[in-house]
Formats: structure tokens, C-alpha cells, sequence
């Protein structure tokens, strides 16, 4: 199964991306793809201009590798990361003319399929997820489920930091909430337990002392 023929009409990359995922089979197989791509796009995210592509995909990296079982990452921790990552590589692998979704628009196809186009190592893990999903197409097997339908968390243009073209970045709006129910005292020992210490600036620092 070729990308050409279901991404970017009913099934985005992420859909084949999460189905992967959340399912307890095919998640290692996932890892693996992965590290393909890794190996094919080295020479690429070395390039300059590339600097955010590497940030995000060193984290799509450690979230694939470091909860093989599935246990600790929501289905949104790997939307908003591959959303930014896919958003960083359609913009780093652009030439002079090639055109610019709007800024408003939260469709998949907007920052997927110009990745696509114009990476080839991008565009082979893509035909690798495509054909890794025909293959498990066989009775019993769940369905893909179409989270793309819903549109992206951030929107295009956005990262995690940032109002998304929704109004606010939904994923990140549920996790201030859930921390806004633990106290002061409760957040800085649990920190501590993790060996990070809070600076004035209101980022975190690993604790010198551990």
C-alpha cells in the first residue's frame, strides 16, 4: 500500500501512527519503524534549519522507546509532540515558493502532506506505517480509528507553548487544571522525589545533589 493512495484523504499519518500505539502488538513494531526513519533521516536533520525538527524528534524518539508497554504516555502526549514534529519538518524542508498553509487551519493534510512531498525519508516511513496497517488488517483486528477527523490539538503554526487556533491548547489546558488540585507543598516533594529543583524563572534543573 502505497502513501499515495489513503494518506491524505480519509487516513492522516497520525491515525496509522496512533494505531500503532495504542495497541499493545503493534507498538514495539512502531519502535522499530521509527528507528528506521532515524537511521534514513540522519543526514537530513543535521541540515541547517532543521534544529526544532531534531528537538521534536529526539522526544517522539523517547516517548516510542521509553513506554513500550504503553502505561504512562496519553494518546494526546503523542498528538501534540507529532504535531510539532510534522509541523518543524514541513516548515525546515520548504524551498523559496512553496506555499504556506493558513495559520489558522488545524487539518492534518496542511503540515502532513507537504512533509511528505518533500522529504523522502519522511515519505518512506509513511508508505512503512501504510503497508504495516494493510498487513494487520485481518479479522478481529480494531478498526484505525480517524482521531484526524477532529482536527489537530495545537493547530498549524503552534507549538505546545502557545495558544493553539482553537482558542488554547486542550491538552495542555487538562494538565495546568490537574496540577492546579495539588498544593504547593505537595508539587515541590514530588519534585524532589524526581531529583528536579524549581529556579526562580519558573523552570526546572536537575538536583545537583542526586
Amino acid at each position: 500500500m502505497g502513501p499515495g493512495a489513503e494518506i491524505g484523504h480519509d487516513v492522516a499519518v497520525i491515525d496509522l501512527v496512533l494505531h500503532m500505539y495504542s495497541r499493545a502488538p503493534t507498538r514495539k513494531r512502531l519502535a522499530e519503524l521509527w528507528a528506521k526513519y532515524t537511521e534514513d533521516s540522519e543526514t537530513e536533520r543535521k541540515s541547517k534549519g532543521f534544529e526544532l525538527v531534531r528537538v521534536h524528534h529526539q522526544t517522539l524518539t523517547r516517548m516510542f522507546c521509553d513506554d513500550p508497554d504503553g502505561d504512562f504516555l496519553d494518546i494526546d502526549d503523542i498528538r501534540c509532540v507529532w504535531e510539532e514534529f510534522v509541523d518543524a519538518l514541513r516548515d525546515a524542508s520548504a524551498k523559496a515558493g512553496d506555499p504556506r498553509p493558513k495559520d489558522t487551519s488545524t487539518s492534518y493534510a496542511d503540515v502532513e502532506q507537504p512533509a511528505l512531498q518533500r522529504s523522502p525519508s519522511f515519505a518512506r516511513l509513511v508508505e512503512n506505517l501504510s503497508s504495516e496497517a494493510s498487513g494487520a488488517s485481518t479479522s478481529g483486528t480494531p478498526t484505525i480509528d480517524l482521531v484526524s477527523r477532529h482536527g489537530m490539538i495545537l493547530g498549524v503554526g503552534c507549538s505546545s507553548r502557545d495558544n493553539s487556533a482553537r482558542g488554547g491548547s486542550e491538552y495542555f489546558r487538562r494538565m495546568q487544571a490537574e496540577k492546579g488540585k495539588m498544593d504547593g507543598a505537595a508539587l515541590m516533594d514530588q519534585l524532589q522525589k524526581k531529583g528536579l529543583t524549581r529556579n526562580l524563572s519558573g523552570t526546572f534543573d536537575a538536583d545537583a545533589a542526586k
